[in-house]
């Protein structure tokens, strides 16, 4: 009985240790130099927003390049689900189809994390999120100006390839995310949490009606695309080390 009392005593050391080293350095600014690691790992990955194009097609099957709509529609909330541009007819929008979609797995900066592992021997740290923070999507403005487009372009891109996508997501301060990181002894580290992102790019379909909304006439189309935010996917990576003072 004295003998598993005196192991679990020297455990409950080891661990106090860790726990203590970890929360003071934890406070500490993050040096500038791990920042800017994270910075350029993030630019790397930037996806390129398409160039706006869109076509026209008539009930016979003619097609004729036009001038998108969000080009013609001067609304205060972007293109609504049955604007009007000057042109007088009424355009529907149907759906979004998507060309392809890959994550993007350092889409964002959701946060770093300083650990300090004072201990002469491996610790397995979980990455803990130091602030509350909101990653928001980057998308076209016909997709971001409309509740319609924008519900239409996710659905899209999870109905086709079945990955769960939003336009944000909320990392809450104190929250532990991902899976345990080894960290070596006598180390301090960084860890980001990058925000997953999903990059997409297609063609959103609009019907369009003769004025008064009762006869179409047409089918709209234009590319659009974009980084949406990833429900489900979490990366945290180890961006740095340095010896524990």
């Amino acid at each position: 009985m004295k003998k598993r009392m005196k192991i679990f005593t020297a455990f409950s050391v080891l661990s106090l240790t860790f726990t203590l080293a970890s929360s003071v350095y934890a406070e500490k600014p993050i040096p500038q130099y791990v920042k800017d690691k994270v910075e350029t790992q993030v630019k790397a990955s930037e996806y390129q927003l398409p160039k706006v194009q869109a076509w026209e097609t008539d009930m016979n099957g003619n097609t004729v390049k036009v001038i998108p709509l969000s080009e013609r529609v001067t609304t205060s909330d972007g293109i609504s689900a049955l604007a009007v541009p000057n042109d007088g007819y009424i355009y529907a929008f149907d759906r979004y189809d998507p060309n392809g979609a890959t994550r993007n797995w350092k889409y964002r900066n959701a946060g770093i994390f300083r650990v300090v592992n004072g201990l002469s021997t491996i610790s397995k740290v979980t990455y803990t999120q130091q602030s509350t923070t909101e990653v928001t999507w980057s998308v076209n403005s016909s997709i971001s100006g409309s509740s319609t487009v924008g519900n239409g372009f996710l659905a899209g891109i999870t109905l086709e390839y079945n990955i769960g996508v939003d336009r944000a997501k909320t990392w809450t301060k104190g929250q532990q995310y991902g899976v345990e990181q080894e960290i070596p002894a006598k180390t301090t580290a960084y860890l980001t949490n990058y925000q997953v992102g999903v990059n997409s790019n297609g063609i959103l379909y609009y019907k369009k009606y003769a004025p008064g909304g009762t006869s179409q006439v047409g089918v709209y189309q234009e590319t659009a695309g974009g980084t949406v935010i990833s429900k489900n996917d979490v990366s945290i990576v180890i961006t740095a080390t340095e010896p524990a003072i």
